[in-house]
Parts: structure tokens; C-alpha cells; sequence
């Protein structure tokens, strides 16, 4: 996402950015001391606006749409248990997507 985001934004204005960090938490953790733009996927954005009480925006600018994909070693290809996660997160990222 950073590209993406990084390659829509260089035909706007210059920002001043203090911050870049890929996990959620951290950014989260921050907005107690300094307020933040937190750039995110549309539905994991809504996920956390609800739960943290915090306002959704529109980019400005348009990005194409992400592609999501698992990957994992071919040894755990056969794996029960490994089979089954798998399945488990496609089932809850299919019913993320759909929200």
C-alpha cells in the first residue's frame, strides 16, 4: 500500500511527514500525544474509526485497488492445521471485503 499510496500522492502538495510505521498499534498508541493521518485500506480504516472512535476521510486522490494474497512454505502445503487457517482467513477476509 505504501507505494501506491506514495506514487498517487507526488501530484499534490508537499506534506510534512513525521511518522511512517506499519503497524496500526504504534500509530494508534501515538495519537495520544500528537494528532496523526492514518492511511489504511477502506475497510480495515472503518474497523478502526469504530473502534477507536476516530473520523473517516476520503483520500484525496484516487489509487487502484489492492490485490491481497497468502503465501506460506510449500511444506506446510498438506499440513491439517496449516490447510485450515489458510481457510479461515480467506473465509474472514472475504467476509471483510464484503462489509
Amino acid at each position: 500500500m505504501k507505494a501506491l499510496v506514495d506514487s498517487a500522492i507526488v501530484a499534490h502538495p508537499d506534506r510534512n511527514e513525521l511518522l511512517r510505521t506499519s503497524h496500526l498499534d504504534s500509530a494508534l498508541a501515538l495519537l495520544k500525544f500528537h494528532p496523526l493521518i492514518i492511511t489504511l485500506p477502506e475497510g480495515m480504516a472503518e474497523l478502526a474509526a469504530s473502534k477507536h472512535r476516530l473520523r473517516l476521510k476520503p483520500l484525496p486522490f484516487e489509487i487502484p485497488p489492492l490485490d491481497y494474497n497468502l503465501f506460506w512454505h510449500s511444506k506446510s502445503e498438506r499440513d491439517k492445521a496449516h490447510k485450515w487457517l489458510r481457510e479461515e482467513i480467506r473465509a474472514s477476509i472475504r467476509q471483510l471485503l464484503k462489509q
